[in-house]
Order: C-alpha cells, then sequence, then structure tokens
C-alpha cells in the first residue's frame, strides 16, 4: 500500500470519527431547566449529589476538558434555562456547580460549590467535590478500641485506625463518595467480629453502641 493511499485512509477515518462526535450534551447527561427537576427526598432535600455543567461549556473549543462520564454517588447533568439563571451558569464557560444532597431546594441556588477557574484545574476540582468528611464514635465498650478497616476494590481491607472509646476520641477522615469501610472488634487479637459497615455517602458522624447515660458517667 502506498504512503499517499494511507495518508488518505487516516484522513478518511479521522473525518468519520468527527462526524460520530454527537453534538451537545451526552445521553447519559439530562438536562435540567428548573429547581424543580432536582429529585427530592420526603423532607424537600436533595436526593443525591449532583454536577451540573453550563449548556454547550463541555464540547465547545473553550469549555470544561476532562469532563468524566460518571462519578461515584454523583449524577452529572447539564443545567438549562431557568435552573442556569438561578445558579449563574448562563454564558458562563468554564464552569460548573456541585450540589450536596441533603440540601433544601430552597437554599440550592445559595449553597454549592461553584467552579470557575482555567480548563486545565477542573480534575483537580473534581477531586476535592468527590471527597467527604466522616466522623465516627465508639461507644461499643471501653476495654479495647474498635479498628477502623478501608474495604477497598480488591476486595481486601486495608487498616486505617483504632478508634478509642467515648466522644472525646471522636475519629474524623476525609474520603471519597462510595468508598465502603467497616469496624471490628478486634477481642481477640485476630480478624475480630464486624460490628458495623458504612459507605461514605455525605458528609456525617457514626456513632457506634449506645451511648452511656448521664447517670452512668457520674457513678
Amino acid at each position: 500500500m502506498s504512503r499517499a493511499f494511507s495518508c488518505i485512509i487516516l484522513f478518511a477515518a479521522l473525518l468519520f470519527v468527527q462526524s460520530a462526535v454527537p453534538d451537545g450534551p451526552s445521553p447519559s447527561r439530562p438536562v435540567l431547566n428548573s429547581l424543580s427537576d432536582l429529585p427530592l427526598d420526603e423532607a424537600g432535600r436533595l436526593a443525591s449529589h449532583w454536577l451540573l455543567l453550563p449548556e454547550g461549556c463541555v464540547d465547545s473549543p473553550g469549555g470544561l476538558k476532562g469532563v468524566p462520564e460518571r462519578l461515584d454517588l454523583r449524577n452529572i447533568g447539564v443545567a438549562a434555562g431557568d435552573l442556569a439563571d438561578a445558579l449563574q451558569l448562563t454564558d458562563m464557560c468554564p464552569a460548573a456547580v456541585a450540589l450536596e444532597q441533603g440540601t433544601l431546594l430552597s437554599h440550592v441556588a445559595g449553597h454549592h460549590d461553584r467552579y470557575s477557574g482555567t480548563r486545565d484545574g477542573f480534575d483537580k476540582w473534581i477531586n476535592t467535590i468527590s471527597q467527604v468528611e466522616v466522623g465516627w464514635i465508639n461507644f461499643f465498650g471501653p476495654a479495647r478500641p474498635l479498628k477502623l478497616y478501608w474495604l477497598g476494590g480488591d476486595g481486601q481491607e486495608h487498616f486505617q485506625s483504632d478508634i478509642w472509646f467515648g466522644e472525646p476520641k471522636t475519629h474524623w477522615r476525609v474520603v471519597f463518595l462510595g468508598h465502603q469501610f467497616l469496624l471490628r472488634d478486634d477481642a481477640s487479637g485476630g480478624s475480630g467480629q464486624v460490628v458495623a459497615e458504612f459507605v461514605a455517602t455525605k458528609n456525617e458522624i457514626h456513632v457506634v453502641g449506645s451511648q452511656p447515660s448521664l447517670e452512668a458517667k457520674l457513678t
């Protein structure tokens, strides 16, 4: 095959790939036009985390760079119409907004994380909004600490920390959304009994066991 013919085939292939790229938002990214399009729980709070992108900002030459196809426990959508106006995303690019699960719908417009940096800084911001702060309090028993393990993607348990008894010994850790953890009562010095399992879904604190009553504290 001649070099010239090879170049013609390569050029044709590039034209095909470019024509195959869809215009507008990805089919996997719903377009939300108003606050009422955001799913809520029974208490009127956001039922899930969201990453919202301005309309036309992903595929444009000066748009966002490195937009993921999916994120653990965070929906990705396109903000248009009244929702884009409410979040001040109209004619903004590069830009994006992160909404947190549990936010009251009436607070969404004023309580969110906003990205308005350079194209190249977007992936670092994505890494930041994919993390939450989780705390653990051990009221399971004062005799020994509970042992905290992170359950890796390979199914293996990775020791993180001892969690000692009582509220003053609360253990805090910044983790990624969707990461799984378990607590073991290492009574025998071996693997120990699993006393609790958790999935990181939002900023929160987990209490394991029953907090002693005031009378018990005074005796």
